[in-house]
């Protein structure tokens, strides 16, 4: 439901409310067009806050979804009402991180990969499934990744990471050059083609401290990538965070 709130004198309700008729039919009923007179409904708009008009508000399961206030043009509009909507992308997407957060690694890539379906452009469903796949199919992650189009904060932190990480997969632990720290390092990529990030990290670090400038410094910034991937809050990157810094200093 989206409410429009306005009022007989104001001159940009009138501008805006035939672009929000047009919307609304253009919709084919995927969403309807309220209004409230806020001179009538005082109480209303009391109630929900309305300092000025017009203002509009969407309305998901009972409350406020989004809002803006103001006469916004209809292209503006348009992509408000498109990234304030509920999709079939947008469910898929939460019902995905419902089951990582969940442990159910299967079912959420087939979700993923569903929602990937119905929206290919969304960087947040090529990440989340890049992210399960980095282990299992590099190569098709790192594809995901480079096609997750300008993502911004933790979404390219992810994609910078999973890139990292898929990058140093493909190496071949036979071309690494000499140096104190290459034997550990050597371990270290078996450990990540395995998916042992556990052991993988114990191994970087122990490279920090043999070598730390060794290949390019790319123990630090595998460590970085990996810390990125689990998040803060994960059990591997809370065991080996600290070795970690102490192995910089």
């Amino acid at each position: 439901m989206l409410v429009d709130f306005w009022a007989t004198w104001c001159g940009p309700c009138h501008m805006l409310s035939p672009v929000l008729e047009k919307l609304a039919e253009e919709s084919a009923g995927a969403w309807k067009l309220a209004k409230v007179d806020t001179d009538r409904n005082p109480a209303i708009s009391a109630q929900y806050d309305i300092q000025g008009i017009p203002a509009v508000k969407l309305f998901l399961n009972g409350a406020v979804q989004s809002e803006f206030v103001g006469a916004l043009p209809e292209e503006a509009v348009s992509k408000w009402l498109a990234e304030s909507l509920p999709s079939e992308a947008k469910l898929s997407l939460e019902a995905a991180r419902a089951l990582l957060e969940s442990g159910d690694e299967g079912q959420a890539e087939a979700v993923l990969r569903e929602a990937l379906a119905r929206e290919p452009e969304s960087a947040e469903a090529r990440l989340l499934l890049a992210k399960l796949l980095i282990h299992r199919e590099p190569g098709e992650a790192a594809e995901l990744a480079r096609g997750a189009k300008d993502p911004e904060g933790a979404l390219h932190q992810l994609r910078e990471a999973i890139l990292a990480i898929s990058d140093l997969m493909a190496l071949d632990p036979k071309e690494l050059p000499e140096g104190g720290g290459r034997a550990a390092f050597a371990l270290a990529l078996a450990s990540l083609s395995e998916g042992e990030l556990d052991g993988t990290l114990s191994q970087f670090i122990e490279v920090i401290r043999l070598d730390r400038p060794y290949h390019g410094d790319a123990a630090r910034l595998t460590c970085v990538a990996i810390f990125t991937l689990l998040g803060p809050q994960h059990a591997t990157t809370r065991k080996h965070r600290r070795a970690f810094d102490m192995a910089l200093f």
